[in-house]
């Protein structure tokens, strides 16, 4: 499948997800309804209490049953809200903690420059950077609503254990969840299965404040145990319905990511390479923290042990291995059983299907190119973008104008800081001597830093740059481009249930973007190029707006639009760019940014492409 039906996958699932959970919801209710009147009539009237329609035609009856549905359903609700905080708040739930992108140690390093160089490779902005310290299994996972909200962690015993190659093949598991829409199916998850399990949680918490307080005060439990062991073994059987679902919703999709692993990195023996060293692990992939059960969805590995397999998120690590290569397990003994040499052609791995317009995809070139990129700009400019200052004034930097009469407009507004301003311009000098190509990487890379930032931090850098922008009363495709990107990247609006707008509204918006874009590529055919593409995706020729001011302030209206279009329309979408791009048979740095920047804002990841400086 590629990214478009990947994502189209992931909404069905939804759809499936929220079948199962008012299916659960009922259920539940309806037996633990039924238990609780069941023993009540046993005591009251109890040569009636084995009659089902006695218990049904209790009036109890309904009223438990719609008062449960009613807490389950609140439950629910109330961890949606909680979750609304996005990824980092799931990574610092089972106690990870960010990692310093300057930190010394060279392992962490190593983890760093894996992460941003698969996000390079993929087009996505660079997650924030987790690891989970004192967990010494094989362990990582990935979480966020979007792409521009995600985390990647990795356990302690990951980094120490691992290969570079093998913890590619981790994170590019990881990144496969990213791309493919997963993580907020696995929000959603949590979100909807929290209300089934509410109950063993209310359960725990008045089974340790009792033995708290008869501990305290040297006496009996009182009834708050008996409360709450009937709250826990009701409980059961939320969590019992909470566990199917999320094993049948979980399962297909790590074989998933473990072939499209190998698809990004052309090297089964990486992710294979650390499978089979979780296999020799003694503590394997097991997650000691408390509250990893509530996210052992997510994680690369069965996070927790489980008495029954048909509970397990995760398929048989031996399966995984197999459908990766059987090659990697020859010799080895599994319990009782002898890995057999594979039968020709059975180790094939499954396919994203065709390509589509390098949207979701990780290639090998494309992780070359990434690593290409890496190598070649400095280390201390990559050190700087690093650093919340060092991001800042990287960033600023490429505002500066060229031309000196306008560079001294520029400079009015840091009177009161000339430090900082001298070094914007000795760092501008180095960024000119790179080359425009790698812009957009070292934006990539300052990006996260930039949104560790308190609200007011990113509110007086967004001012610098509008400063820089406007000192000379103009406004240049580059400095919108790059400040819309800056712009958009430090928004939180991501949103627990999707919202779709209508056509009509799109089609009046989103022209004002392709008539931008159509200026940047400045070829002879512009209207017999436009009028062709604006047919292809509204059903009728447009004609080309003259690009203003205003219509740049349009644009920002309609990228507000476009993030809530329909996956469909946004695959037509990018289409279209790419078609009005490609009019003058060549792409430069401003349009590939252009490019991102649209791809960014509706949530599909583009790789790198061929680019022509100039």
């Amino acid at each position: 499948m590629n990214f478009f039906q990947n994502q189209e996958h992931a909404r069905s699932q939804t759809k499936k997800l929220v079948f199962f959970y008012l299916m659960a919801v009922l259920l539940t209710a309806f037996i633990i309804a039924f238990l609780l009147v069941a023993g009540w009539n046993e005591k009251i009237y109890p040569k009636d209490s084995v009659f089902p329609e006695a218990i049904l035609l209790n009036p109890m009856f309904a009223y438990i049953f719609v008062g449960l549905i009613v807490f389950i359903l609140i439950c629910s609700a109330f961890k949606i809200i909680v979750l609304a905080k996005g990824g980092k708040y799931i990574a610092e739930m089972v106690g990870a903690i960010m990692v310093e992108r300057t930190t010394g140690d060279p392992k962490l390093k190593k983890y760093i420059n894996v992460v941003e160089e698969m996000a390079l490779a993929s087009g996505t902005p660079v997650p924030a950077i987790y690891i989970m310290e004192g967990e010494l299994s094989i362990n990582a996972f990935a979480a966020g609503y979007d792409i521009d909200d995600a985390v990647v962690a990795v356990s302690r015993g990951a980094i120490e254990h691992l290969t570079r190659d093998e913890l590619q093949g981790v994170v590019a598991h990881e990144f496969s969840h990213i791309l493919n829409g997963d993580m907020k199916l696995n929000i959603k998850l949590m979100g909807y299965l929290f209300g089934l399990s509410a109950f063993v949680e209310i359960g725990n918490m008045l089974l340790r404040s009792n033995r708290r307080r008869s501990f305290s005060s040297n006496k009996k439990g009182n009834g708050a145990a008996g409360i709450g062991l009937i709250f826990y073994v009701c409980g059961l059987i939320g969590m019992f319905f909470a566990g199917l679902i999320k094993a049948a919703i979980s399962r297909q999709r790590e074989f998933l990511a473990d072939a499209s692993a190998v698809q990004f990195t052309r090297n089964p023996h990486g992710i294979g390479g650390a499978l089979k060293k979780i296999l020799g692990l003694e503590a394997g992939s097991l997650i000691t923290q408390p509250r990893a059960s509530e996210i052992g969805h997510l994680f690369f590995g069965e996070a927790v042990s489980h008495f029954f397999s048909f509970f397990a998120t995760h398929p048989p690590l031996v399966d995984r291995i197999k459908a990766i290569d059987q090659h990697l397990l020859e010799g080895m003994e599994i319990g009782k059983e002898q890995i057999a040499k594979p039968i020709e052609g059975h180790a094939a791995i499954s396919s994203f299907g065709p390509a589509v317009d390098r949207v979701g995809r990780i290639t090998q070139q494309g992780v070359s190119t990434a690593q290409q990129l890496l190598e070649k700009i400095p280390s201390s400019v990559i050190e700087l973008a690093h650093e919340k200052e060092g991001a800042q004034k990287l960033c600023c930097a490429f505002f500066l104008d060229g031309n000196s009469e306008r560079r001294k407009l520029q400079a009015k507004f840091f009177e009161n800081r000339l430090q900082l301003w001298q070094e914007i311009s000795v760092l501008q000098t180095q960024l000119n001597a790179l080359g425009e190509r790698y812009r957009l990487p070292l934006v990539d890379l300052a990006i996260p830093i930039l949104k560790n930032m308190v609200p007011e931090e990113r509110t007086n850098f967004l001012e610098d740059c509008k400063n820089l922008i406007q000192a000379d009363g103009k406004l240049s495709s580059r400095e919108f481009i790059l400040y819309e990107l800056f712009w958009q990247s430090l928004r939180s609006n991501h949103t627990f249930f999707d919202k779709h707008v209508a056509f009509h509204e799109l089609k009046q918006k989103s022209a004002c973007i392709l008539s931008f874009l159509l200026l940047l590529g400045k070829t002879s055919q512009t209207t017999l190029i436009f009028e062709s593409v604006t047919k292809d995706l509204y059903g009728e020729p447009l004609p080309v707006a003259t690009v203003t001011t205003k219509t740049l302030g349009e644009i920002t209206q309609a990228f507000e639009l476009m993030r809530k279009a329909p996956i469909s329309f946004k695959k037509k979408f990018l289409i279209a760019c790419q078609q009005i791009i490609e009019g003058d048979k060549r792409i430069t740095v401003l349009e590939y940014e252009f490019l991102r920047l649209v791809s960014s804002i509706l949530l599909l990841p583009l790789s790198p492409l061929e680019l022509t400086e100039g």
